[in-house]
């Protein structure tokens, strides 16, 4: 068992299948369910990403930013940025872009983003 399945045992499996399924609105509140009882970076980052499929974006920040604290890697600072773009915050989308090229240099959805941002 991997340190991800570790984290939120069955119901984060549960969670991550129906994601895998395209069961977006199902598997969101078993990431919020497994994110309270297991605090781990992957639940809030699909936990934001399942809010940015669902077109909630102000909602997914919180859980983004969580996933950001929790861990470095590229992939939640970009749905971070997205999630920003989406509510109107350019600069903070900027900022968050920037931050997961700091992290990962080239990383290219960073790249295509920032490239699609307004000046």
């Amino acid at each position: 068992m991997s340190d991800v399945d570790d984290f939120g045992g069955s119901v984060y499996r549960q969670a991550r299948l129906l994601f895998e399924q395209g069961r977006i609105g199902e598997a969101l509140p078993l990431f919020a369910e497994s994110a309270r009882a297991h605090p781990h970076y992957k639940s809030y980052e699909l936990l934001g990403d399942c809010l940015l499929r669902e077109g909630r974006a102000a909602e997914a920040v919180l859980p983004l930013a969580a996933a950001c604290a929790l861990n470095r890697g590229a992939r939640p600072r970009v749905l971070l940025a997205r999630a920003f773009l989406q509510i109107a915050r350019v600069d903070d989308a900027r900022f968050w872009l920037a931050a997961a090229l700091e992290h990962h240099p080239g990383y290219g959805p960073a790249v295509d983003a920032l490239r699609q941002l307004p000046v």
